[in-house]
């Protein structure tokens, strides 16, 4: 009786190491897309910003007129989980990202990613075309 049970716990001791090097291989990456997500916000002095060469870069605060095309606006999309791709392209379309739901629906179904669809938080850049969304909301990176 004693040497199954010196196996089995040396079989559990076994486990527990080989799944304690598995769990560690498993690293999750974010992409930041903007940079409001990494600026520090201590580095904020009188308007503006360190940079890394100690330069100060100074902060839009939109009192200034700012050109159109420097200035990029982005719109959070929260997908639930089970959401089809009708009722994405009625979210997006309600956040101003898309401008015809039908458009969408034939783009995401001629793409094959309609059942690609994942949920969770996305930043979109407003103006983005089609292809550009689907990608953001896929995961996809090669459309």
């Amino acid at each position: 009786m004693k040497r199954p049970f010196k196996y089995l716990i040396l079989g559990i001791g076994i486990g527990l190491i080989v799944s304690s090097l598995f769990s560690g291989m498993n690293v999750k990456t974010e992409k930041i897309d903007t940079v409001d997500d990494f600026i520090n916000p201590e580095s904020i002095v009188n308007n503006s910003i360190a940079d890394d060469n100690n330069k100060n870069v100074a902060i839009m605060d939109g009192s200034e007129e700012n050109d159109p095309e420097e200035v990029c606006e982005y719109v959070d999309v929260s997908i639930p989980t089970g959401i089809g791709s009708h009722n994405v392209a009625v979210l997006l379309s309600e956040l101003g990202l898309i401008e015809n739901i039908k458009d969408f629906e034939d783009r995401i179904a001629e793409l094959e990613l309609d059942k690609k669809i994942r949920a969770g938080e996305f930043r979109v850049k407003k103006g983005s075309d089609l292809d550009r969304i689907i990608a953001i909301i896929t995961g996809r990176k090669d459309i």
